[in-house]
């Protein structure tokens, strides 16, 4: 950085908080644009498998803590 050392103490400040601003503009419009885009299914049949088996797993796991006989009274 000693293209920055003849510059003042507040103008490398000021030239990091908009490098800082900057960046974190970039990084809230990239996440903007992931979680607006559609979101897509598994598209081959291994995808599916993972997806049915976390399914079961998450189904078995409910029923195991849904009843009222599992609850501390």
């Amino acid at each position: 950085m000693s293209f920055l050392q003849h510059k003042t103490k507040s103008a490398r400040q000021t030239i990091a908080f908009g490098v800082a601003i900057g960046v974190g503009v970039v990084l809230v419009g990239v996440m903007i644009w992931v979680y607006t885009r559609p979101q897509k299914g598994p598209e081959n049949d291994a995808g599916r498998q993972i997806a049915d088996f976390y399914t079961t797993i998450v189904d078995n796991a409910q029923s195991y803590f849904g009843g009222k006989s599992d609850t501390i009274e």
